[in-house]
């Protein structure tokens, strides 16, 4: 199993937070309570920034900074 290198676990943590904590919460008041489509358009700009951090533990887990072997 990959490894993320130096700053990939942080960045792990850093992905998964904001899943929980900001985008989860945000889905299921959308849904609960739907309006013009503010929240959606909220909601897709925290998803692009989720999946930046994804991409960045992705190429840390390639990359592996640090590891001898690269």
């Amino acid at each position: 199993m990959a490894r993320a290198g130096p700053g990939g676990t942080e960045r792990s943590l850093e992905t998964a937070r904001l899943l929980a904590l900001q985008i989860a919460p945000r889905q299921a008041e959308a849904i609960a309570d739907p309006d013009g489509g503010a929240r959606l358009r909220a909601l897709g700009m925290l998803s692009g920034i989720l999946n930046l951090l994804w991409v960045a533990v992705v190429v840390l887990m390639i990359v592996r900074p640090g590891s001898a072997s690269a």
